[in-house]
């Protein structure tokens, strides 16, 4: 948790230490491991979404902010491109 939390400083960083033991062993039987083998991707773009270029343009300016992923620059600046 800690890696993916800290984007969401100031808040706390969430531990697991902070739940009672019963409740952690219900989480911990709902992990359930899975194997599964992956055919064919068919990927769509919807980088607009319908929404205004107000919008559009805040929620590139937050993706980019966030500096967590791949190519977040490159996804950033094509949602900003994309017509209405």
């Amino acid at each position: 948790s800690d890696s993916m939390e800290k984007r969401l400083l100031p808040k706390p960083i969430w531990k697991m230490d902070k739940v009672d033991d019963t409740a952690m062993a219900k989480m911990m039987r709902q992990i359930v491991p899975i194997a599964m083998q992956v055919d064919d991707i068919d990927g769509t773009w919807k980088l607009n979404q319908n929404k205004s270029a107000d919008a559009r343009r805040g929620a590139a300016d937050a993706l980019e902010k966030t500096g967590f992923g791949l190519g977040l620059p490159e996804l950033a600046q094509w949602m900003r491109d994309v017509e209405e």
